[in-house]
């Protein structure tokens, strides 16, 4: 054989938060996995530009305290232990008090750096995780039994499955044949970290109005972090550096209640917003996970908490297959996987996209609508605990490396 042929159980392509989470959690495993990446780890490390914030399930942080990489203070965590959620131009609002349903908070907001530093530090760590970096992939092959991809390094790796990581425009599922249904959404979002007169208290905040959602998300030393959508042309407007002033204005109309006098900790950043979901989970070993199969409206929050799942599922599924002898990236396997995510994704992409049109309107009859909805889960308590454990990602069954105590 070729010195420049290489054979191992899994490969996964991306090492974006997902791509990072894949390969810790099969390490974790004890399965072998090649992790490919465009970018060196050095750029991804020290590329501290990245200002956005994600939000962690309880569920999610389960999983990345059972493989051992959870810390919150070196994560940059903060818990969400309350949350509100209200319209613009009505009283009627949501209030989340986690104490109503046990001691855990609704999960936590970390640092998109700090996490992917910490996943890093546990791949290095692993006798059975190989790197490359700087490495992209040119093509691939399949047949009944394996899957080959061909490297812009001249090397070519041969795996029994190969995980797709590698985002939204993802490459694996193009030269894998998988089609996707996408639209742009008519919004774009801005986001960035704030400083602020009054303590947070670990209240996150999300606050509907017809030109799109803004939420603030609590964090450490007395920061938060916040997610403003509106129209293409105003998030166009606040991104640029000369109308900081404006995006600020339009901030503190909307927490200096809560907050005080604010000031921004970095400088926003503006992202387009879109859906996509992927028309197949795999194809013969190419499986999809996070973006590369699925894009969603940040409204609920939600994106990364099911790429996670995905990769819990996935996970479990090829576990129980090694521990039989049997193949890991059998369609057996793989057929399993689809069924058991299908329905979840499918789901949460219709929710969040119904979300975005229901509340980005001034029609009287609908806005009649809402408030009727936010009177009704405040009333009716049960309502209000199912969304409440939903938002935990602790509902629908959930696979071993979700749950507090998982085996």
């Amino acid at each position: 054989m070729s010195k420049n042929v290489a054979i191992s159980e899994c490969i996964v392509i991306g090492a974006g938060l997902a791509g990072l989470t894949m390969a810790a959690t099969l390490s974790d495993s004890g399965i072998n996995v090649i992790l490919i990446d465009a970018i060196s780890f050095k750029t991804l490390l020290k590329d501290t530009t990245d200002r956005r914030t994600t939000a962690l399930s309880i569920a999610t942080k389960n999983l990345f305290e059972n493989i051992g990489v959870w810390d919150a203070k070196k994560c940059d965590a903060t818990p969400i232990s309350d949350i509100h959620v209200c319209r613009e131009g009505s009283k009627s609002y949501i209030h989340y008090d986690h104490r109503e349903i046990g001691d855990s908070p609704f999960g936590y907001i970390v640092g998109n750096h700090a996490l992917r530093s910490e996943l890093y530090k546990k791949i290095k760590q692993s006798k059975n995780i190989t790197i490359l970096e700087d490495t992209k992939l040119i093509s691939l092959e399949q047949d009944y039994e394996s899957v080959t991809v061909h490297l812009s390094n001249n090397q070519t790796i041969t795996a029994k499955l190969l995980i797709a990581a590698d985002g939204r425009h993802s490459t694996c599922r193009e030269l894998a044949g998988i089609e996707c249904h996408q639209w742009a959404y008519s919004q774009k979002t801005i986001t960035g970290i704030i400083s602020h007169e009054h303590p947070h208290n670990e209240v996150a905040l999300e606050y509907f109005s017809p030109a799109g959602p803004f939420a603030l998300l609590p964090m450490s030393d007395n920061r938060m972090s916040f997610v403003y959508c509106d129209t293409k042309d105003k998030i166009d407007f606040y991104a640029q550096d000369c109308h900081q002033t404006y995006l600020k204005e339009r901030l503190e109309e909307r927490c200096k209640d809560f907050l005080g006098h604010i000031e921004f900790v970095n400088k926003p950043q503006a992202f387009p917003l879109s859906l996509m979901e992927a028309q197949t989970l795999f194809r013969n070993r190419v499986v999809l996970i996070g973006e590369s199969a699925h894009v969603m409206h940040p409204i609920a929050g939600q994106g990364f908490n099911v790429s996670v799942r995905d990769i819990a599922v996935l996970i479990q599924l090829m576990k129980e297959q090694k521990a039989l002898g049997l193949d890991m990236g059998s369609i057996t396997v793989l057929e399993q996987y689809s069924r058991w995510r299908k329905f979840d994704i499918t789901q949460l992409l219709a929710v969040t996209d119904s979300l975005v049109k229901l509340f980005s309107t001034d029609y009287l009859l609908l806005n009649l609508f809402q408030d009727f909805g936010f009177e009704t889960v405040t009333k009716i308590n049960p309502l209000r605990h199912f969304f409440m454990k939903d938002a935990m990602g602790m509902t629908g069954k959930l696979p071993h490396l979700l749950q507090s105590n998982p085996y």
